[in-house]
C-alpha cells in the first residue's frame, strides 16, 4: 500500500495528465466569458453559458472522483491512511481556490462596486448560489461566482461519500444528482419569480457533476475486476 503520506500525490498522478480536458476546460471558459460580455447567446438561441457552467461542473465532478476514487482504492480499507489523504485533499483544495476566490472579494470589495458591500457575505461564506435566486440579492459584478459556491460545496460533501460508502451507493448518489436536477429546474421555471433559481440553486445545478462522478466511479474496478468494488 503507497505510504499515507503519498496516497493523494499517487491518486492524482494515477491517470497522468489528461490533455483531451485541456479543450472542454477552454470550451467552457470560453462559452461563459461570450455569454458575459456578448450578444452571442440571444443571437443563437443557444444557452452557451449554462453549457459552459454545465460542462465545467463535470470537470470538477470527473477530476474530483478520480483522485477520491485512487484514494480509496490505494488505502485498501486503512483508515488512518484515508483520513490522512481526506485533510490533505481539503487542504489543496482550499490552497488552489480560497486566494484567488477571496483575493478577488477583497479587491471588489475596496474597490466598492455597486452593491457588493451590501451583500458580500453571501460570497464570503459560499453561498452566493442561493443569494442569486432570492429578490434583490444578485450582485452584478459578482454574478458569475455562484458557481463557486456550488463546488465548494460539492468539494465538501462528496469525499465523504466516496471515500466511506461501498461504491453501489457512490453510483446511486450519482444517478440521484442526475435526476434530482431536471425536475428541480422544471419546478423553478414554472414557479414565478424564480427562473434565476433554475439553475443556481444546488439541487438545479448537479447533473453535470452526477453524470461525471457516475461514470468515473463506473470505471473503477477492484482486485478481481468487479465494477461495484471490494466491500459493496
Amino acid at each position: 500500500m503507497t505510504r499515507p503520506e503519498n496516497l493523494l500525490e499517487a491518486a492524482e498522478g494515477g491517470d497522468g495528465r489528461l490533455i483531451q480536458l485541456d479543450g472542454l476546460r477552454a470550451f467552457a471558459a470560453i462559452s461563459i466569458i461570450l455569454q458575459h460580455s456578448t450578444n452571442v447567446e440571444s443571437s443563437t438561441r443557444f444557452p452557451l453559458g449554462i453549457a459552459g457552467v454545465w460542462l465545467s461542473f463535470a470537470l470538477s465532478g470527473f477530476l474530483i472522483t478520480g483522485t477520491l476514487i485512487g484514494v480509496k482504492d490505494r488505502a485498501a480499507g486503512d483508515k488512518a491512511a484515508t483520513g490522512f489523504a481526506w485533510r490533505a485533499f481539503h487542504a489543496r483544495r482550499v490552497l488552489r481556490t480560497f486566494p484567488v476566490y477571496h483575493g478577488t472579494l477583497i479587491a471588489v470589495y475596496v474597490l466598492d462596486l455597486p452593491e457588493v458591500r451590501a451583500h458580500v457575505g453571501a460570497y464570503i461564506v459560499h453561498i452566493a448560489d442561493v443569494a442569486v435566486a432570492l429578490p434583490g440579492r444578485a450582485v452584478p459584478s459578482l454574478f458569475h461566482l455562484w458557481t463557486i459556491s456550488v463546488v465548494v460545496k460539492f468539494s465538501v460533501v462528496w469525499p465523504a461519500i466516496v471515500l466511506l460508502a461501498p461504491r453501489r451507493w457512490i453510483i446511486a448518489a450519482s444517478a440521484l444528482m442526475v435526476l434530482l436536477a431536471p425536475i428541480s429546474r422544471s419546478l423553478m421555471l414554472t414557479t414565478p419569480g424564480h427562473r434565476e433559481s433554475a439553475h443556481s440553486l444546488p439541487p438545479s445545478s448537479v447533473d453535470g457533476l452526477g453524470m461525471a462522478t457516475g461514470s468515473r466511479t463506473g470505471n473503477g474496478h477492484d482486485s478481481a475486476g468487479s465494477p461495484w468494488g471490494p466491500g459493496s
